[in-house]
């Protein structure tokens, strides 16, 4: 169900997976000074933990004059547990969390982008940092590199959601995008 009044929108919302907790949602969103903000709270009844309330808040700002833009993110996960059952794709991590994204676009009008994505677990002081570049040479080629820094204990929070089945501390990767229409 959602509720639109001007520049604020409410949804509630809910559902039910096997093998899952059922969920309800609650969020918020709206914008102001030039600023999108989103809030919402996850209500879950877990079989271990009981009812759990976990919660976001993001923001978003862009400044088109510099091509610049800043998202920031604070989570509570409530029911990290349930993230890692049965070997299930992970999840974010257990309690409170905090992630930062910042970029700016055609550099000097340039065909290259730069941003860094910066992700932090509070429960362990563990993170993982992203700085990466991105050009593009033609309409529809897209080079993109990017460099990950992990760090933190190797047990820590960040490291179980790193992907890498080796879970390197370090890591360099390079992509490209073709793209076009058929």
């Amino acid at each position: 169900m959602r509720w639109v009044h001007t520049r604020t929108e409410v949804s509630i919302g809910g559902y039910y997976q096997k093998y899952l907790a059922p969920r309800g949602l609650l969020a918020v969103e709206s914008s102001f000074f030039g600023i999108d903000a989103r809030a919402e709270a996850i209500i879950a009844e877990t079989p271990s933990q009981g009812v759990v309330v976990s919660w976001l808040g993001n923001i978003y700002w862009e400044q088109t004059d510099w091509k610049f833009h800043l998202i920031g993110e604070y989570i509570y996960n409530a029911e990290a547990s349930q993230a890692y059952i049965n070997d299930a794709e992970p999840g974010y991590p257990s309690g409170h969390a905090m992630a930062l994204l910042a970029g700016f676009k055609e550099i000097f009008g340039s065909k290259f982008d730069i941003g860094v994505k910066w992700e932090h677990a509070f429960l362990d002081n563990s993170g993982i940092v992203t700085p990466g570049i991105q050009f593009k040479p033609l309409e529809h080629i897209t080079f993109t590199f990017g460099f990950s820094i992990y760090y933190g204990v190797a047990s820590g929070e960040m490291m179980i959601v790193n992907l890498d089945p080796l879970k390197r501390q370090t890591s360099f990767g390079i992509k490209l995008d073709i793209s076009g229409n058929v």
